[in-house]
Protein backbone atom coordinates (compact mmCIF):
# COMPACT_ATOMS: atom_id res chain seq x y z
CA UNK A 1 0.00 0.00 0.00
CA UNK A 2 2.80 2.37 0.58
CA UNK A 3 4.74 1.99 -2.77
CA UNK A 4 1.29 2.42 -4.17
CA UNK A 5 0.44 5.78 -2.34
CA UNK A 6 3.86 6.74 -3.31
CA UNK A 7 3.58 6.60 -6.45
CA UNK A 8 0.19 8.05 -6.99
CA UNK A 9 1.50 11.40 -4.97
CA UNK A 10 4.77 11.57 -7.66
CA UNK A 11 1.98 11.23 -10.75
CA UNK A 12 -0.03 13.96 -8.75
CA UNK A 13 2.86 16.37 -8.18
CA UNK A 14 3.96 15.43 -11.59
CA UNK A 15 1.11 16.87 -13.07
CA UNK A 16 0.42 19.66 -10.83
CA UNK A 17 4.28 21.08 -11.73
CA UNK A 18 3.59 20.34 -15.29
CA UNK A 19 0.80 22.34 -15.05
CA UNK A 20 2.75 25.30 -13.68
CA UNK A 21 4.99 24.75 -15.92
CA UNK A 22 2.59 25.25 -18.59
CA UNK A 23 1.49 28.51 -16.93
CA UNK A 24 4.86 30.09 -16.74
CA UNK A 25 4.85 29.53 -20.55
CA UNK A 26 1.63 30.94 -21.38
CA UNK A 27 2.93 34.02 -19.31
CA UNK A 28 6.31 33.73 -20.93
CA UNK A 29 8.05 33.49 -17.79
CA UNK A 30 10.84 30.95 -18.92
Amino acid sequence: MGKIRISLLAKELGVKSSLLIDKCHEKGLT
